[in-house]
């Protein structure tokens, strides 16, 4: 699958599958997976058998800690 940009998607859906969910973030699949066992990333839903979704608020709401937990920034305080 080509890397997807927020700018591919007018209006992003409300639940994201984990490759628009990696792109929604910036971050890949495989990172997102890798951060969710580590606990640094929120827990998606199931909506069907087989089928994980992150609804788009959770990811909105906690974005910046696992950007922040990338990059070293965690316990840092962040100025504006």
């Amino acid at each position: 699958m080509a890397r997807l940009k927020p700018s591919d998607l007018r209006d992003w859906p409300r639940g994201l599958k984990p490759e628009l969910a990696a792109a929604y973030v910036g971050l890949s699949v495989s990172t997102i997976h890798r951060m969710r066992a580590e606990g640094q990333f929120p827990r998606p839903i199931t909506v069907a058998r087989g089928r994980i979704v992150w609804p788009r608020e959770t990811l909105d709401r906690s974005t910046i800690r696992p950007a922040a937990a990338l990059m070293g920034w965690i316990g840092q305080t962040l100025r504006s």
